[in-house]
């Protein structure tokens, strides 16, 4: 297996130290972040380890019917963990049970675990990781003050959730990163890179059409979506890409540069809608392909525009390039699966006043002694609703 040639963030940078505190609430919130590429800042920040429950050895286990069938590496779970959380907040917003007795709201990480076992089971992997996003600014932001400028923060309620979402992740055995400078999709392009080059399957978990790019004949893409109240998954792989967009997902990249990305306040062309954008790169090529004979656009009025827009249209596209040399700080073997530390969960899901969980677990007060257990897997679905 090829390592990659990172520094591992140290053990007390991977555990973290936001807890509850007297009323239940967590402690300081580690705030919504971005990440990027080129400029290669930083190095390593928390990097966790890399596991879950539902026993790899049990008949049935989703962590042992897959495995198999991977690559000759194995199968490498990667989840953006802030748009998951972000999504999961948002549709467990009106739960009112979703909240411990002290009135700390539950819901943002609730939410995340029920997502994450869905997939876990699903994918049955043999390596997992969380990526994050950071505080501070991008090699992005850098480039372009512009970068993302319009987004509204995190909301509070959110924000408290993430530091005990991330206790979780590292109570379950599964691996997490942080990259200053970098965003999450720069850490999912990174590990995936490392993945297809250790022989490995990956699939990437994520609410952002901007992974897409990442697709390839070993790494998948799944985007859960709710449509007429039901939430579905979008599976994407180089050939559905091509049968739902028209384009490859190399050429994914060159559409984002002449239409842009309003929610990223990526500029893109001016004038140059979604439209016209998917309608020359499936004609003509990417942007290079475009620019070398802009004679062959046939609407004066878009070779117009795009001779004015020549630059920020290659701003753009650098802009929605996903990273794949993030310093991430981890290599493959750190994201193994590993057994979850069952006192920690103990913890962790009674504070969060977790019934379904500390069930679905076999957690007991027992446990409250113990430490790391058994096999590491998934947690085999854990659905259903928070007891008080």
């Amino acid at each position: 297996m090829k390592r990659a040639v990172m520094s591992m963030a140290s053990k007390d940078e991977r555990s973290g130290g936001a807890g509850f505190g007297a009323q239940g609430a967590p402690g300081a919130p580690d705030g919504p972040g971005m990440q990027g590429a080129p400029d290669r800042p930083g190095g390593p920040d928390k990097a966790g380890e890399a596991a879950e429950p539902k026993l790899p050895n049990a008949p049935g286990s989703a962590g042992d019917a897959d495995a198999g069938d991977a690559g000759a590496g194995g199968v490498l779970m990667l989840v953006d963990g802030n748009s998951i959380i972000n999504r999961a907040f948002f549709a467990f917003q009106n739960s009112a049970r979703l909240t411990t007795k002290s009135g700390f709201l539950t819901n943002a990480i609730f939410g995340f675990l029920n997502i994450y076992f869905k997939f876990f089971d699903e994918i049955g992997p043999t390596h997992a990781c969380v990526a994050f996003d950071r505080r501070e600014p991008t090699f992005r932001h850098l480039k372009y003050k512009e970068y993302k400028a319009t987004r509204h923060g995190m909301p509070d309620e959110l924000a408290a959730q993430l530091p005990i979402m991330k206790e979780v992740l590292d109570a379950l055995g599964v691996a997490r990163s942080e990259c200053p400078g970098y965003e999450a999709d720069d850490i999912l392009g990174t590990l995936a890179r490392l993945a297809e080059e250790g022989g490995f399957d990956t699939v990437i978990v994520t609410g952002d059409r901007d992974s897409l790019q990442l697709a390839s004949s070993r790494t998948k893409i799944k985007i859960p979506v709710t449509r007429a109240g039901k939430t579905i998954t979008e599976d994407y792989d180089p050939a559905s890409m091509l049968e739902k967009y028209g384009v490859t997902p190399e050429l994914f990249i060159d559409v984002k540069g002449l239409m842009g990305d309003s929610s990223d306040n990526i500029p893109g062309v001016r004038g140059i809608g979604e439209k016209t954008a998917y309608d020359l790169v499936k004609a003509l090529g990417g942007l290079d392909d475009i620019y070398a004979d802009l004679g062959k656009v046939e609407k004066k009025s878009v070779r117009e525009k795009l001779e004015g827009g020549r630059d920020i249209a290659y701003l753009s596209r650098w802009l929605a390039v996903i990273a794949k040399d993030a310093p991430c700080g981890l290599a493959l073997d750190d994201l193994k699966l590993r057994a979850p530390d069952r006192k920690a969960l103990y913890r962790l899901f009674r504070e969060l006043q977790f019934q379904s969980y500390m069930q679905k677990f076999g957690l007991t007060a027992a446990d409250a002694e113990g430490g790391a257990a058994g096999g590491a897997g998934g947690a085999g679905g854990a659905g259903g609703t928070e007891g008080g």
